[in-house]
């Protein structure tokens, strides 16, 4: 048997089942381990700071104080959109100065990760604001700074713990 072959020997219901494999798929399989924890990892920390963006673009937009009750959640979800078209942008742009060097492969990545940041984030601020709505039209008592106080805790809430989740999965990668 070669030095870089592991081999395993289990008793199936089938009869005693032997196989080995090359120890350099084992680490390969494990670097890719890895290497999905840290792009977890960072997925999360973009998505964190996606979600600190969000909020901080909603809480200092003036319009939406201005509109009246019957348009308020459908420009407060057209501000959102825009707020993380704007945030998912600035998210994959920085990431974009780290990679100049394979601009071109890069490129269409980045295009694919900036889509898929965008589909992740529109998904979680459509289930806030999904909850918080419901909760606006049932309770009639809730003033609009009320809300909007409810709603940017909720933003800073799932920024925080995406944040926490980026942090745990990058301790899992070591």
């Amino acid at each position: 048997n070669c030095q870089h072959e592991v081999a395993s020997c289990r008793h199936l219901p089938s009869g005693p089942t032997c196989f080995t494999v090359n120890a350099r798929t084992l680490t390969e399989q494990k670097s890719s381990v890895g290497a999905e924890f840290k792009s977890a990892a960072e997925e999360a920390f973009l998505l964190s700071e996606i979600f600190d963006d969000v909020g901080e673009a909603l809480a200092q937009d003036e319009e939406l104080n201005s509109v009246s009750d019957e348009y308020f959640i459908r420009d407060l979800w057209a501000k959102a959109k825009e707020a993380l078209k704007n945030a998912t942008q600035k998210a994959t742009s920085s990431v974009k100065g780290a990679y100049d060097e394979a601009k071109e492969h890069f490129t269409k990545a980045a295009k694919e990760a900036q889509q898929k940041l965008k589909e992740k984030a529109a998904e979680i601020m459509s289930k806030i604001l999904t909850k918080i709505a419901g909760q606006y039209a049932v309770e009639d008592s809730v003033s609009r700074p009320d809300f909007m106080k409810i709603l940017l805790n909720l933003i800073k809430g799932v920024a925080q713990r995406l944040f926490n989740a980026g942090k745990g999965l990058g301790e899992l990668e070591r």
